[in-house]
């Protein structure tokens, strides 16, 4: 879109120009054809070049181009250079209108050394070959050229600028691409891992029960009571998935409130005993890494919900103004590994939650996961924002 946008600006300016040297090409031509002293053939044949380049510009986008563009450059440098020293009546102010045309050719279409180049060459020139006509130039050209340098250097700090925000502008564009991928990804795994198996292992014992019901009655009016009271836990089970893949949000109470919120759903909706404490009063000064502090403690919560089988968790909040720590801590059955391991271990060795681990990194803060199996396990996220 960028390139696009340039592409769009650079053609306006051709045209632009384009109409602006026709103009000024003319009237060149008009002074060159009409003269009150006798002028040279060539710089009356100059005039008419310069004219008609400006009138086919107009409706020839082939001319433009990084070449054709340098060499019209240098083309109409020569020409004002010429009519400046050589041109026929009215050849001061023509003079004059001619590098205003010039200035602003190379500060739309060109860098800004092209136009101190141009600058230095063109007042040289004048500054060398000094006579009557090019005297009256003199202080308009100094201060048109220095004007034009001035600024083509400001609209080139300007554009660097531009081009850095697009690029973290791309950037962040392709970081929440990421992101909304690892989601989606995670959502799937979830929706296979939850709900998927259990409506296969529904399907599968509906087919049993369909056999049942033919040759043992009894024993299929038991699997019928079993399969209802597993409907009943798939249906709690997809209510739960559902309120998981909600957005998490700060509310206007805080923090502190918001996760103990969260700590309050979980137990409620999961049925296992969960403790809160809070040591202090964390603050963080972002926004983003606030909500992001939620979804790390529901992810940990989530876990233990759907993988740990424990009868009790805990969760201590401590922290400051710029700084949050959260502990979870369970008594299940532990992760499928044993020992305690930081963010650069788990990411080196892919184990613990994937989820979190990409939150805490990308978040800049420090993950410890300690893992005891058959005993429980500890999460401990801190956070500097």
């Amino acid at each position: 879109m960028e390139r696009i946008g340039r592409r769009v600006e650079a053609g306006r300016a051709h045209r632009a120009l384009a109409v602006f040297g026709a103009v000024v090409g003319l009237a060149c031509l008009l002074a060159q054809i009409h003269p009150t002293v006798p002028t040279h053939w060539i710089v009356t044949a100059m005039a008419a070049l310069f004219a008609g380049y400006g009138l086919i510009a107009l409706t020839s986008p082939w001319l433009q181009g990084t070449a054709r563009d340098l060499l019209a450059l240098i083309g109409e440098t020569i020409f004002f250079l010429v009519f400046a020293h050589f041109g026929g009546e009215g050849g001061s102010w023509l003079s004059t209108i001619l590098y205003f045309h010039l200035m602003l050719r190379t500060m739309l279409l060109h860098e800004w050394w092209d136009t101190w180049l141009v600058v230095v060459v063109t007042n040289g020139f004048l500054a060398v070959v000094s006579t009557a006509r090019t005297q009256d130039l003199w202080q308009s050209v100094v201060w048109m050229g220095l004007l034009s340098g001035v600024w083509a250097l400001h609209n080139s700090r300007l554009r660097a600028e531009a081009a850095k925000s697009s690029q973290q502008a791309q950037q962040f564009h392709e970081l929440a691409e990421s992101s909304r991928n690892d989601e989606r990804n995670k959502l799937a795994g979830d929706f296979h891992d939850g709900p998927m198996q259990a409506f296969i292992s529904l399907q599968m014992r509906l087919e049993v029960l369909r056999k049942l019901m033919e040759r043992d009655p009894v024993t299929a009016r038991q699997e019928l009571g079993a399969l209802q009271e597993l409907f009943r836990s798939q249906i709690a089970e997809m209510r739960a998935f559902l309120r998981g893949i909600r957005p998490a949000v700060v509310g206007e109470a805080g923090l502190v409130a918001s996760l103990r919120q969260t700590v309050a759903e979980f137990e409620k909706h999961s049925g296992i005993p969960a403790t809160f404490q809070c040591h202090s009063t964390p603050v963080l000064e972002s926004p983003e890494a606030s909500l992001e502090s939620v979804h790390i403690l529901h992810e940990s919560l989530t876990n233990i919900r759907k993988h740990s089988r424990a009868t009790h968790a805990a969760v201590t909040v401590r922290g400051s103004r710029g700084q949050l720590e959260i502990c979870v801590e369970d008594n299940g059955v532990g992760f499928p590994f044993s020992g305690a391991y930081s963010l650069e271990e788990l990411e080196q060795l892919r184990l613990g939650p994937s989820s979190i681990r990409r939150r805490v990194r990308a978040l800049g803060g420090k993950l410890a996961l300690e893992s005891r199996p058959e005993r429980g396990s500890m999460v401990s996220v801190r956070i500097d924002a």
